[in-house]
């Protein structure tokens, strides 16, 4: 069966149909903006495998007769492409992603976006209080990280809170400093909250933490979050989490996932309706988790419940103002609304507030 001519066929363009298929499914889901339905996928799929012929009988083909084509003219036509693509890629660089494709009402979303951004990197002391290595590398990070407190803005209230974890971290002291409240911040681009899934990078934030607040009894609460993935929201990944933040010896908040609204910048800029979706927070809410949290006297802040509260669950205000800067980060806007949904909900944070 292995051998015959379509078993043979397919394993001689099987090559060309990876190349191809990868290409086709890409744009597709760019063009879109959404997951492809299955019926798009199989006629992809069958132009892949046209395509892959076509490729195999007119380009590998003759590529393979020695003296059709020569050496040199290989290299010289690979040097060009090479060029070309960098060229392309430059000039895409230094005109935003050729910005001029886009009308004037897509341009200033795309403005707007960018200084949102901007002030989103500003308000969670990008570089200084949050690691990114894009930014800074680690070891000056930590050599200059002095966010106990801070000293530029006085009339916030220092209270006795650690808030820890990947960029999600960051958006809750933007929230708690946008009401008035400044805990201890630091935390990592991407940085995990279970051990085993942690980068070195991550590693030494964490360890700069402990050696900080180890002796420091005024810190009375360790806030835990993260933008997490599925293989951190097993039973064995919170009990691994758990084990290693009780050392901190603080008592535990555990915020649940943050929602997301996929591809939001590309769906604004084409005048598409995103949809927001809380899979991550629901993940996070399993019984079996939620139930081992709190066998561990973990305090749970739901999320959701408290991202609801600014405007019925909707990443946008009534007047068109956006909650988010990009897909799971909210925007200076949204944060400071976060946070007064927070301390008016939750017990501990109105607590500290008052």
């Amino acid at each position: 069966m292995l051998s015959s001519k379509i078993f043979v066929g397919v394993g001689l363009i099987s090559y060309s149909a990876y190349l191809w298929h990868y290409i086709l499914f890409a744009f597709a889901r760019h063009i879109r903006l959404e997951e492809p339905g299955v019926p798009l996928l199989l006629s992809l799929s069958a132009a892949s495998l046209v395509l892959a012929y076509c490729s195999w009988r007119f380009v590998e083909q003759p590529f393979r007769r020695k003296g059709v084509i020569k050496r040199s003219k290989v290299f010289t036509f690979a040097l060009i492409g090479s060029v070309s693509f960098f060229t392309i890629g430059l000039v895409g660089n230094f005109t935003d992603g050729f910005a001029g494709k886009f009308g004037d009402a897509q341009s200033r979303k795309r403005v707007e976006l960018r200084k949102d951004h901007e002030r989103r990197s500003d308000a969670v002391r990008l570089g200084k209080c949050q690691f990114n290595s894009k930014v800074v590398d680690i070891d000056t990070f930590l050599a200059q990280w002095d966010c106990k407190g801070d000293d530029s803005l006085p009339e916030l209230k220092r209270i006795p809170l650690i808030v820890t974890g990947d960029s999600h971290s960051a958006d809750k002291v933007m929230a708690l400093k946008a009401n008035g409240l400044l805990p201890l911040q630091i935390g990592g681009a991407g940085c995990s909250l279970v051990p085993s899934k942690m980068s070195n990078d991550c590693k030494k934030i964490y360890d700069k933490l402990y050696q900080e607040v180890k002796d420091d009894d005024y810190y009375e609460y360790l806030a835990l979050s993260a933008y997490f993935t599925k293989d951190e929201l097993t039973v064995e990944a919170i009990e691994e989490m758990i084990v290693f933040w009780k050392k901190f010896n603080k008592k535990i908040i555990f915020f649940t996932g943050m929602p997301a609204v996929p591809r939001l910048r590309d769906h604004l800029q084409k005048n598409l309706m995103p949809v927001i979706n809380f899979r991550m927070d629901e993940m996070s809410k399993r019984p079996e988790i939620i139930n081992l949290l709190k066998s561990a006297g973990v305090h749970i802040v739901d999320t959701k419940s408290i991202f609801c509260k600014i405007n019925n669950c909707k990443f946008y205000m009534k007047d068109g103002t956006l909650l988010f800067v990009e897909d799971t980060h909210l925007s200076v806007t949204g944060a400071r609304l976060f946070g007064k949904a927070l301390i008016e909900n939750d017990e501990i944070f109105r607590r500290m507030a008052q």
